[in-house]
């Protein structure tokens, strides 16, 4: 059951002026009085709740149309599809992986988070080594880093990397951090102890296994890559038999490596690649992502500046090259305007948001099934419907298509529109609403507004439903049966 935002958000309130109240008291009475009468006041100590929503991505090539167009290998066909679905990748996906692959461009990925940002460098990683695959020249040796700020996000990877490459053992990789055992035993009874399970045979657990066979995949912080770097232990992943193969660096979190940390960073990487390829510029292919770095096009030459400085290597932004000169990826999201879509819309009285939150009980609503806002809407549909709804709530049923269709009757929504939303909706509930709201001008209109920015839930509710005395659990009605609205368990809300 979601959290009802209003009453979380008046609780959280509450329970801090009570703190401040009893942790600092005041035994003049006035001056008691004027202080929790200022602290009281709205927007003095809290504001919001605040309502953000990101509009969904533009929607690029599949992976399997790459494959089909040669930029790809097509080992990427044997990896599991709940780790690369079939599905399109995102535009920014697409591009990055293209410029990486054909024009082995150095990137920089800012796009938001939830973006695929990892598929940006990873796919083009994996690419390189499924050729050598295919080439039989694949051999032990470190061929990418992944640099993160710390180990949690490290650990994050490291299972990814699991679930993908568990149809493909000829691909090694490895965490090398502080939490990585010596030696073989003391780190497989650690992983057993974790996971309760075997590692992988293309995972290196210890420290001693990628001594051994450096791993094709190393991931690291940058605290540890300065210990490497150091220590004649971990030479192995730098000089000798097994050293000259690298060709990427990858950062996450790009955004984190600013000022003193930044130099420190831009300092040790260039220690490495004096290490790795005698400094020489071109040979290794680098990438950073980051979900906060810069706002947009209008700072990609900042950004593309800050790379450059952090890796020593060459990042462009050229507006007027987009394919060779523009190393900067930045997302693009639908377009939200209603002007293409005005006459696909209509408007329901505000109530039927209560009335099928109300229906939905504790599936999607905010409220607990005997909140007086949502009985109250349900009863006003009248009739047996609402009745048989209401015992539906008592008893926590799931109402049907067909139960929406009909309270929705009487607020203004297009017969038609029930009709081929029931008909189209297969007995789903997530997708029956897909189908009605989709075309909602009410929703239409809030998707606009917090396309600019996050907003008070109050303000937005003041605009959208001018007037009414409840808006407020009007919009948070609205909100909940979008968050549920889908065509199917794959597709965004």
């Amino acid at each position: 059951m979601p959290i009802n935002p209003i009453q979380g958000s008046k609780g959280i309130k509450g329970s801090y002026l009570s703190y401040l109240e009893t942790t600092f008291p005041i035994k003049d009475q006035k001056l008691k009085e004027q202080f929790l009468q200022l602290i009281a006041k709205p927007e003095r100590l809290v504001k919001g709740p605040i309502l953000e929503a990101m509009p969904p991505f533009v929607l690029g090539a599949r992976v399997s149309d790459l494959i089909d167009e040669g930029v790809l290998s097509p080992l990427f066909m044997g990896l599991p599809a709940k780790e690369l679905p079939p599905g399109p990748l995102w535009w920014h996906q697409e591009q990055a992986i293209r410029k990486a692959v054909t024009l082995r461009r150095n990137l920089v990925v800012a796009s938001g988070t939830g973006s695929g940002k990892t598929e940006c460098f990873l796919i083009p990683i994996l690419n390189s080594l499924f050729r050598e695959l295919e080439q039989g020249e694949l051999t032990p040796g470190v061929r990418a880093l992944l640099l993160y700020p710390m180990n949690a996000l490290a650990n994050d990877q490291l299972k990814r990397l699991r679930g993908l490459l568990v149809t493909m053992p000829d691909i090694t990789f490895g965490r090398y951090t502080g939490e990585t055992k010596r030696t073989e035993r003391e780190a497989m009874d650690q992983y057993f102890k974790m996971y309760e399970k075997e590692p992988l045979p293309n995972e290196k657990i210890s420290r001693v296994a990628m001594w051994d066979e450096p791993p094709h995949i190393l991931l690291t912080n940058y605290a540890m890559l300065e210990y490497l770097l150091l220590r004649p232990e971990d030479n192995v992943f730098f000089d000798g038999p097994h050293a000259d193969s690298w060709r990427f660096i990858a950062l996450d979190e790009a955004h984190t490596y600013t000022g003193a940390k930044g130099i420190e960073i831009a300092m040790l990487l260039r220690r490495l690649k004096e290490r790795v390829v005698g400094s020489e510029q071109g040979r290794l292919q680098c990438f950073a992502t980051s979900a906060t770095l810069g706002n947009g096009t209008e700072d990609a030459p900042e950004i593309a500046v800050f790379a450059e400085n952090l890796f020593g290597e060459k990042f462009e932004w050229n507006l007027d090259n987009e394919d060779a000169c523009q190393d900067i990826i930045i997302a693009r999201r639908i377009d939200q305007s209603l002007s293409s879509r005005k006459e696909e819309l209509f408007t329901p009285e505000p109530e039927l948001y209560l009335t099928w939150q109300g229906a939905m009980g504790q599936s999607t609503g905010s409220y607990p099934a005997d909140d007086s806002s949502a009985v109250s809407a349900i009863g006003s549909a009248g009739g047996e419907v609402a009745a048989s709804r209401l015992q539906a709530i008592i008893n926590d049923q799931e109402p049907s298509p067909e139960d929406l269709a009909a309270l929705a009757k009487r607020y203004g929504v297009p017969d038609d529109l029930l009709a081929s939303a029931t008909a189209g909706a297969a007995g789903l509930v997530d997708r029956f609403l897909c189908l009605v709201l989709k075309n909602d001008e009410n929703l239409a209109k809030l998707r606009v507004k917090l396309q600019a920015k996050p907003m008070p839930l109050e303000e937005l509710a003041g605009e959208l439903f001018p007037e009414r005395p409840d808006a407020d659990h009007m919009l948070v009605a609205l909100v909940d049966l979008a968050v549920r609205a889908r065509l199917d368990k794959d597709s965004a809300p």
